[in-house]
Parts: structure tokens; C-alpha cells; sequence
């Protein structure tokens, strides 16, 4: 499955992370974390809603008349994109909830 990893960090995410990450990219121009919003949905999505989700995102991020192959691509890339920053909001939680690791 793709995103398998995305949707596991999606579902493990808390209902204060989860309203963060909707808040950071509503307030950012970056166009992909638009994107991101969709995939967040429901906090207790499905596999098959988040597949859904995902080929509605791939149609939205590539251009008409590109071939399956490059469309694949961008998919992977803004897959890699939404787990990083889902990492680096639950490495930034964790540093603030332990003052000592720094």
C-alpha cells in the first residue's frame, strides 16, 4: 500500500498535534500543506478513505497529460513531504516536553 507509513503517523497523531499541523498550514502559502489538510481528514479514517484521499491529492498536484510514472513520483515526494513534517512536529513536542535533552 502507499503511504502505508504516512497513515500510520497520521493515526498516531493526538488531537492537539493534529490541530496544529491544520493550523500551521492554513496559515502557510506553501501549497502542499493545503494538500495536506486532506489527508489528515478524520482522525480514525479508513484505509480505503485514505486511499481516496490520496489519489484526489495526486490528481491536484500533477499536471493533466503527465505520464503515470511522473504523477507516481510527485505522489512519493509529497508522501515523504507529509512524514517529515509530521516527524519534526512530534521531535519539536517531545524537545519541549523534556527541557533536559537539549
Amino acid at each position: 500500500m502507499l503511504g502505508n507509513k504516512l497513515l500510520q503517523l497520521i493515526n498516531d497523531l493526538n488531537t492537539s498535534e493534529r490541530k496544529l499541523l491544520i493550523y500551521r498550514a492554513k496559515r502557510s502559502e506553501d501549497k502542499r500543506l493545503k494538500q495536506f489538510i486532506r489527508l489528515l481528514g478524520d482522525p480514525n479514517q479508513s484505509i480505503a478513505e485514505f486511499q481516496d484521499s490520496l489519489m484526489s491529492v495526486k490528481n491536484n498536484i500533477s499536471s493533466k497529460g503527465q505520464l503515470e510514472k511522473i504523477k507516481n513520483d510527485q505522489l512519493r515526494r509529497f508522501i515523504d513531504f507529509c512524514i517529515k513534517e509530521i516527524e519534526d512536529l512530534k521531535i519539536e513536542n517531545y524537545s519541549k516536553s523534556n527541557p533536559g535533552m537539549n
